[in-house]
């Protein structure tokens, strides 16, 4: 579990450094916030392994009835959330996805 965390920060920081079409900023970005990025990428695994798999479960049938396509809102919906949920806790980290 830690190692996803870290390869989530990683991935999180990678992703909002290198990809600037990729709508991610996260705010600041530098070594000193190292470990509040790590419990931002906690909050994020939290959000893709647990949360993820029980909507997908849920949205089931109508991903089945619209061949996929829910799975993409799905995963939009998390990242609306993770955002929202990151920003409530005042961490001193700003997440914020534009797609």
């Amino acid at each position: 579990i830690v190692l996803s965390i870290v390869i989530n920060t990683i991935v999180l920081v990678i992703t909002a450094l290198y990809i600037p079409q990729g709508g991610l900023t996260i705010e600041p970005l530098s070594w000193t916030a190292t470990p509040l990025l790590l419990i931002v990428g906690a909050i994020f695994w939290l959000m893709y392994w647990v949360i993820r798999k029980i909507l997908k479960f849920l949205a089931t049938p109508i991903n089945i009835l619209t061949l996929g396509i829910a799975s993409i809102i799905i995963n939009m919906l998390i990242l609306y959330i993770f955002q929202y949920v990151v920003n409530s806790l005042n961490l001193g980290i700003e997440v914020t996805f534009e797609a």
